[in-house]
Order: C-alpha cells, then structure tokens, then sequence
C-alpha cells in the first residue's frame, strides 16, 4: 500500500508473541517526571523534542491514511471531520494539535500535569475540538464512559511500567469500528545501535536517558498481544531516519522506528 508516495506493508501471518513486564500500574513516575522537566522546551523545534517534531509529518500521514475511511464527514481541508480520536501520553500536543486541524475532535490526554498544562497553554484559540486532561487510561477505561474512533499511542508504549494492562485498557476505548494506533522502537541491535548509541551519545539528538532499550516492543509482540484482545493488525510501516535530509519517512524497514494500525475482530454472523 502506497502513503503518500511512503511505502507501507501488510501484516499477513506474522509470527507473533506476547510480550509481559509486571508492575502494579502503568504510569512510570521516574519517566513522569524526566519529561515533566522538559515540558516547557518540547515546542522548540531544537530542543529535547526536536526528533518528535520531524516524525510528526509521517506520524500524521499515516494516521490519517488509515482514518479517511471512517470519515463520514470529511473533506479535502478536514478529512478527519467527526472522527473522535483520542491521544494517549499526548505530551504537550506535537501530534494532538495537527490532527485536530485535520477536523477530528481530539483528546490529548497524559498522566503528566507540567505536560498537559503546556499543551493547554499552546492550544490555538481556533480548534474548539481539541481538549486536553490529566488522566491516565486506566481511568479513562473505568470510566466506560465513552469509545472513540481511533486511540492512538505514539511513543508511548517504551515509557510505561505494565504494557500488557496498558494495551488492554487502551484497546477497551476502541469503537467496535475504530483503529488502535501504535508507534514504537523495534528491540533489536539496530535500535540499540541507532537510539541509545548514536542518537543519545554521538549527535545528542535526544536527552542521555530518553529510553530504556530493555522496554522496547517487537513488532510480533505486539501484534500477538493485540491478538489476545481481539484486534487484528492491518497495517505496519517502518518510520526511517534519512540522516542526510535529517528527514523521516515511511518505509518497509521495521528494524528500528515502526507504526502499525489494528482493528477490532468482527462479530460472527449468527
């Protein structure tokens, strides 16, 4: 399948297996607490988020790929128009705030006060559809309150303590017809070699410390844990880093950065 010109591939009998990391509760306060510190730079485009702000483009263009076709609504300035999304450990909004300008009614919601208190700040006054909060999803999930469109967890899933409870609850959020969106780090050398090595000790594109290679989730793990909630996998791409363009892209390379979207198992007809 072709995004914007990016390649994406499909999930077809991918060898899967769960992944598993106990605690009591998803939220890592130690991780908390280290982005806290950098809220008030993560608008700088040269600052500690600088890597997140030149992924956002292919984080977009994904998202909104896999989404224009539950738009009901939508056209060519809003696709997204109508679609409730909600973003999971939104931060202070790099990506909330342009998919809201795509027309979608967004909840960006972290467990991080110092993060949405940014975000609020940073919100332009025109996107009445955008709206933040601190809440973790678990609480969200217990609310049974309301199911949205699409939940999206981008960059997310390496920082909390319980991935396994953190999935399931997220997944619960899920409409019937909704996608979970998912970007992460691939655990493999690759990775290793590309985050921790280069990115964080040779060109210091990212704070020492930013990541713990040790929580990052294969691409199988995954997929066989989103098996067990009964959501299948129906898109995955590789997010690749041109160090030349200083530019991401979409790519069929899953080794280090990868976005997968999944949807939920259809009832049986009776």
């Amino acid at each position: 399948t072709e995004l914007d010109g990016r390649v994406a591939v499909k999930v077809a009998g991918m060898a899967v297996r769960v992944f598993a990391r106990r605690a009591s509760s998803s939220v890592n306060r130690s991780e908390i607490s280290q982005f806290a510190s950098q809220a008030e730079e993560w608008w700088d485009l040269k600052g500690p988020a600088s890597m997140l702000h030149r992924m956002n483009p292919v984080r977009v263009a994904f998202v909104r790929s896999a989404l224009e076709g539950l738009s009901r609504y939508g056209n060519v300035r809003r696709p997204l128009q109508n679609l409730k999304i909600l973003d999971v450990g939104c931060g202070v909004g790099i990506l909330s705030e342009p998919l809201a300008r795509l027309g979608a009614e967004v909840h960006g919601c972290d467990a991080s006060e110092a993060s949405i208190e940014v975000a609020k700040s940073h919100k332009p006054d025109d996107l009445p559809n955008l709206r933040y909060s601190t809440v973790t999803v678990e609480q969200l999930s217990a609310r049974k309150t309301q199911k949205f469109d699409c939940v999206i967890l981008s960059e997310v899933i390496e920082h909390v303590n319980e991935p396994t409870n953190f999935l399931a609850n997220c997944a619960s959020l899920v409409a019937p017809d909704g996608l979970l969106v998912l970007s992460t780090i691939n655990r493999a050398v690759s990775s290793f070699l590309a985050t921790k090595i280069v990115a964080e000790h040779v060109v210091r594109l990212l704070p020492v410390g930013t990541h713990d290679w040790r929580k990052y989730a294969k691409p199988e793990e995954v997929a066989g844990q989103l098996s067990l909630l009964n959501m299948n996998v129906d898109e995955v791409a590789g997010i690749e880093f041109n160090p030349l363009s200083r530019r991401f892209q979409l790519s069929s390379n899953l080794s280090v950065n990868y976005i997968l979207s999944a949807s939920k198992d259809k009832p049986a007809d009776t």
